[in-house]
């Protein structure tokens, strides 16, 4: 996938981002960087290796923990209303960045 200038202010105006020149210069020559690094993938002979779910072959199905609840952190709805920039009856309004 080529990336053009173009294409990345396209990409930064939606997400509400101000970068440089300089940064956009920097982002399309760690992309070209990248994508070389990439490409190395392409040679390599796959076909006899299986999938595996995870790096190390060892299944778990214990490796998310319980969720507590924690009152002592908590903070009220009514509260983030109060000090959010715009909200409506429940919950916090914000401006769409994703098309």
């Amino acid at each position: 996938m080529t990336i053009t200038k173009d294409k990345l202010y396209d990409i930064v105006k939606t997400l509400m981002f101000e970068p440089t020149e300089q940064v956009i210069d920097e982002i399309i020559e760690n992309w070209h960087e990248l994508e070389a690094k990439i490409k190395f993938f392409d040679n390599l002979d796959l076909s006899n290796v299986k999938p595996m779910s995870h790096i190390d072959e060892t299944f778990y199905t214990d490796f998310l923990r319980e969720d507590e609840y924690l009152t002592e952190d908590r903070i009220e709805r009514k509260q983030i209303l109060l000090n959010a920039p715009s909200a409506d009856l429940e919950f916090v309004t914000i401006t769409k960045v994703v098309k």
